[in-house]
């Protein structure tokens, strides 16, 4: 597997440190795996895309109802 594909950031988790530390263990596989967001248009394999995905990643978590843990 080198690619996994979800529909939006906020599908594939609902914490900000998780989705992170996930998109960063993935990265790390020899080979790497990269998770693409199908209506955002971001590949995590692609660095330029963090920030983009970071911010997310927190709206996602705020629409939750949890509080932000970053």
């Amino acid at each position: 597997m080198d690619l996994i594909i979800t529909k939006q950031v906020s599908r594939f988790a609902r914490n900000v440190l998780d989705s992170l530390n996930y998109i960063f263990m993935l990265r790390k596989l020899d080979p790497p795996v990269g998770v693409y967001f199908e209506t955002e248009k971001l590949n995590t394999l692609d660095k330029s895309s963090n920030m983009v995905i970071t911010v997310l990643s927190l709206v996602a978590q705020s629409e939750s109802g949890r509080s932000p843990t970053v």
